[in-house]
């Protein structure tokens, strides 16, 4: 019997009990739904990972300290540690930013020169805050994409006024850096808003250093973390390398990924199972049929052939449908937990397989037990 003959015969068998079909294909539906939710949530938290490394330098040492601990002073001991190639301090807070348009609180950074050297800086539109501008404490300003957007709904963004706490900036270009997103950057000496009860001056709460190419960054941070602690209170300043972070980060999420995957794939079983059981009563149902193929010459291995067929149908079918509805949970999901969600084409293909296997796994016995019936005593059985 040729493939043609056996789809066809397979789907006109499907299309026969459609009440049936449907309940046998939904165990299917929802597993290839749950498979796609669960890969999403991982390949979104690996981009997610991966895009933070790379905006904060996957080579560079990170020091944080809510409590504003860190200072100038800091930056310029940091940047005789052996390894240490460019500093860039920076100070950070959320600040009431308005416009004629708008009126929103949204993260500000105070940088330096050395900011571009250590941190990637994507420029959309307009400019870079210029070396005059930092040397000038001039009150110009970078905003995120996102955030130029609602400040400034009519479109004209460089060249326009912009109110940064009590005092008036310019606004002179629009960046699209991933971290931090939608963030308005500040000559650091033009930052004079409080950022927190601990500000002053020359308070920083974040420093950035680019290591040299031969280091580790590791080792440096070491270096690092050792010069900080005797000048700085233990618990008062963070230091980290973003990979390390990235990695620890990616290995709590995986054991999520492997939860929800595991959840996914039971359900694809259970919806396997499901079909065992309906082609089970299908094939009991369909005795004198198998009997009339067996005598009009049909092998054993086209029994098989045929009732493997529907199988794969309907897992087929189960899976187109369960696709999408899975892309839509995942971008569910997404919005609600506040995570990055990435269907992407390989996770889809992956749930797809996973449903044909299910079929052929659970459908083999069946076609294997009508394959069984010899046409005598599938005739004399019906």
């Amino acid at each position: 019997m040729r493939s043609a003959d056996i789809l066809a015969n397979g789907v006109a068998a499907l299309r026969a009990d459609r009440r049936q079909t449907a309940l046998a294909g939904a165990g299917i539906v929802c597993g290839v739904a749950a498979v796609v939710t669960a890969l999403a949530i991982g390949d979104g938290a690996r981009r997610e990972a991966l895009a933070e490394v790379a905006a904060l330098g996957i080579d560079n040492v990170v020091l944080d300290s809510a409590s504003m601990r860190l200072t100038a002073s800091d930056a310029s001991a940091i940047a005789a540690v052996p390894g240490a190639a460019a500093v860039a301090p920076a100070r950070t807070g959320q600040l009431q930013l308005e416009t004629p348009a708008a009126r929103l609180t949204a993260p500000a950074w105070g940088v330096t020169g050395a900011w571009p050297s250590t941190v990637r800086v994507a420029i959309t539109r307009g400019r870079w805050l210029s070396a005059s501008d930092l040397a000038s404490h001039r009150r110009v300003a970078v905003l995120g994409a996102a955030l130029a957007r609602r400040l400034y709904p009519a479109g004209r963004v460089v060249g326009a006024p912009l109110r940064l706490a009590s005092e008036w900036f310019v606004v002179v270009g629009v960046h699209d850096a991933p971290l931090p997103a939608d963030a308005v950057f500040v000559p650091l000496a033009a930052l004079d808003a409080r950022l927190s009860p601990q500000d002053g001056a020359d308070r920083l709460n974040r420093i950035v250093v680019a290591t040299r190419a031969p280091d580790d960054p590791v080792a440096v941070a070491a270096r690092i973390e050792r010069l900080i602690r005797r000048r700085e209170p233990a618990d008062a300043v963070q230091v980290f390398v973003p990979r390390e972070v990235a990695a620890a980060r990616m290995r709590a999420r995986r054991a999520l990924d492997a939860l929800l995957l595991a959840i996914g794939t039971l359900v694809l079983g259970t919806g396997g199972l499901g079909i065992m059981n309906v082609m089970l009563a299908g094939v009991a149902r369909r005795v004198g049929e198998i009997g009339i193929r067996r005598a009009v010459g049909a092998r054993r291995r086209d029994i098989v052939a045929h009732f493997a067929a529907e199988a794969a149908l309907l897992c087929a079918a189960g899976g187109l449908i369960g696709l999408p509805l899975g892309a839509a949970a995942a971008a569910a999901v997404g919005r609600g937990a506040g995570w990055t969600i990435a269907v992407s084409a390989g996770s889809l293909g992956l749930a797809l397989a996973m449903a044909l296997g299910a079929g052929m796994a659970f459908g083999v016995y069946p076609a294997l037990v009508a394959a069984r019936w010899t046409s005598c005593e599938a005739l004399r059985h019906e």
